[in-house]
């Protein structure tokens, strides 16, 4: 778990540098959440999200980087009380493809 948490905060670190150095490419950072925060609302959904993404969210609530919007981007929604949230929850996007979480069988995919 700890090194997913850490890759992304270096995602969030080079893509401050890129934008820097390069104004076409973008990126989104928020206030993270409280590990109580996510489990509160983890609750009030009624789904438990995998462990890796609460770490993330620690991190930023949400994330977001896109180059010139044309090359596609990668995204992590943010946690919020209406997400809408079923067995199969996207949990953002990557290169235009869906990034799956399996409630059931806790697994991660990508839908093509």
């Amino acid at each position: 778990m700890g090194s997913l948490k850490q890759t992304f905060e270096h995602i969030i670190e080079l893509s401050k540098k890129l934008h820097k150095s390069d104004e076409y490419w973008q990126y989104e950072v928020n206030e993270p959440l409280s590990r109580d925060e996510i489990l509160q609302r983890q609750q009030s959904l009624g789904i438990i999200f995998p462990e890796d993404y609460i770490a993330c969210m620690t991190v930023s609530n949400g994330f977001k980087v896109d180059f010139s919007s044309t090359v596609g981007y990668f995204s992590l929604y943010r946690v919020r009380d209406d997400n809408n949230v079923d067995k199969r929850s996207c949990l953002g996007w990557a290169n235009h493809h869906c990034l799956y979480f399996d409630s059931e069988t806790g697994e991660f995919f990508v839908e093509y």
